[in-house]
């Protein structure tokens, strides 16, 4: 079963980096000539947000590579009060559900999509598909996701990358919301007033 669980998070972390972030990015550039994965805004909370989203991925890989090759140096104090086989089993589902999700509402914003606030070029609110039920899916997609890794691999070290990336993921939607409110005003407030943040 261990081998069906490195077999899904490897695909998954793989499949996660290739078709949401480096794919969608080079569709979107080809459209419309931004880069989709650059911060152009000059806010420091927000400088600060796209250094910590850049360490998060750098430990959610090192999780990856330290359970799937069985290093065991990152991951080894594994929860053993957790029935593993059980968790793990719902993390795979999970992830997989997950990759669907982040993949079909990068679909649903086309060319709106942004790993960051972008202040310079705006963008259209989407309010169709996934956005009808949530505001946030793509992030609420990756919290799921680094919880279900948590669930994978539950140790020490899985739980900081899931709290960080949680953190993390909460503040830039805050950050969302104000630009957003800003820019799109009583359009997204109603907006708002219809649809939850997560769901």
């Amino acid at each position: 079963m261990e081998l069906i669980f490195k077999s899904v998070l490897l695909v998954y972390f793989f499949l996660f980096l290739l078709i949401a972030l480096l794919w969608r990015s080079h569709i979107i550039y080809k459209k419309t000539g931004i880069n989709a994965l650059t911060q152009s805004n000059q806010d420091p909370f927000l400088k600060f947000l796209a250094i910590v989203f850049r360490i998060h991925l750098i430990l959610a890989l090192g999780l990856v590579v330290d359970y799937v090759f069985e290093f065991n140096f990152l991951t080894r104090n594994r929860f053993g009060f957790l029935p593993i086989q059980f968790t793990a089993s719902i993390g795979c589902f999970l992830l997989l559900m997950c990759l669907v999700i982040i993949i079909t509402a990068q679909n649903q914003m086309e060319t709106s999509w942004r790993i960051e606030v972008d202040t310079e070029n705006p963008v259209a609110l989407i309010e169709s598909g996934l956005f009808r039920y949530s505001r946030n899916p793509i992030f609420l997609a990756l919290r799921l996701s680094y919880f279900s890794m948590f669930l994978i691999v539950p140790c020490p070290y899985s739980l900081v990358t899931f709290l960080i990336g949680d953190f993390a993921y909460q503040a830039q939607v805050r950050q969302e919301e104000k630009h957003l409110r800003k820019t799109q005003g009583t359009i997204y407030l109603d907006y708002c007033s219809r649809v939850r943040r997560w769901f």
